[in-house]
């Protein structure tokens, strides 16, 4: 399946004027998407401890520009998408 977070890097290239704080987006369209399927496997104990122990050291995004897409398991969102940017 292609991320839904695609779509939208197509839809901020064509409208950027049209979003709230457009300068916030600055990088979106060439940020690489890390998607997660299955929102269950995401929200699980497992991924709750990792999470807390990456949280005890500095905090790193895998790319400086990078785009967060979660399945969602709702029946009226299909995504829900983050854009993170690290800055110094």
């Amino acid at each position: 399946m292609i991320p839904d977070a695609y779509e939208l890097k197509r839809i901020v290239r064509a409208h950027r004027e049209r979003f709230w704080m457009p300068d916030l987006l600055d990088g979106f369209e060439f940020a690489p998407v890390w998607r997660f399927a299955d929102q269950e496997r995401f929200d699980s104990d497992e991924v709750d401890a990792l999470a807390r122990r990456l949280a005890a050291g500095p905090q790193r995004l895998p790319h400086p520009d990078t785009i967060f897409e979660l399945r969602d398991r709702g029946p009226q969102i299909r995504s829900q998408i983050v854009y993170a940017r690290q800055r110094p």
